[in-house]
C-alpha cells in the first residue's frame, strides 16, 4: 500500500518578519478522505492553505487512493458531474467515486497508525521515555523527603 505524498510546501516567504523569527517545525497531517473530486481538492490545497498562515507542513493523504480502492475491491459510484473539481478529477482518475466508508474500519486504522508510526524517531522516543521515568522517580523521591520531614506535599 502507497500512501501519497503531496509536495512540501514553504511557508517562509508567506511568514511576516515577526514569524520568521520563530522556528520551523515539521508538521504533518494525516489526512483521510473519500476518492471524489471534493476529497482530492480538499489534500490538493491543504499545504498551499497552511503556507497562506505561515504553518509549513506535510500532506500524507493515506487513504482513500487508486491502489486501495482495487486492493480492496471496493464499490464506486459515480462521481459528481455538479461538481466543480469533477472534470479535472475524472481526467486524472477516471469518472468512478469511492467513499472512504467503504474500507474497513480496521484496515483504516492500521493505515493510519502504520503512517503515524512510521515518523516516530525511535532512539529519540526511547529517550524521552526514560527522561520521563527518571523525572517520576525524582518528583516521587522528593514527595517522599518532604513527607519525611512532616510536610505534606500535597498542601
Amino acid at each position: 500500500m502507497s500512501a501519497r505524498t503531496i509536495p512540501r510546501t514553504s511557508a517562509k516567504k508567506a511568514r511576516t518578519p515577526q514569524q520568521r523569527t520563530l522556528p520551523l517545525m515539521d508538521a504533518m497531517i494525516v489526512y483521510v478522505g473519500d476518492h471524489d473530486a471534493s476529497g482530492r481538492g480538499i489534500s490538493d490545497r491543504l499545504e498551499a492553505q497552511f503556507a497562506q498562515h505561515a504553518c509549513d507542513l506535510i500532506v500524507a493523504r493515506v487513504a482513500l487512493n487508486p491502489d486501495q480502492i482495487s486492493d480492496y475491491r471496493l464499490p464506486t459510484r459515480p462521481g459528481k458531474t455538479t461538481d466543480s473539481q469533477h472534470a479535472r478529477f475524472a481526467a486524472e482518475y477516471g469518472e468512478a467515486s469511492v467513499e472512504v466508508d467503504a474500507l474497513p474500519p480496521d484496515v483504516l486504522t492500521e493505515i493510519v497508525r502504520d503512517q503515524i508510526v512510521a515518523q516516530i524517531d525511535e532512539p529519540a522516543w526511547l529517550t524521552a521515555g526514560e527522561a520521563e521515568r527518571l523525572e517520576r522517580q525524582s518528583l516521587a523521591d522528593f514527595t517522599a523527603n518532604l513527607s519525611a520531614l512532616g510536610i505534606d506535599p500535597r498542601n
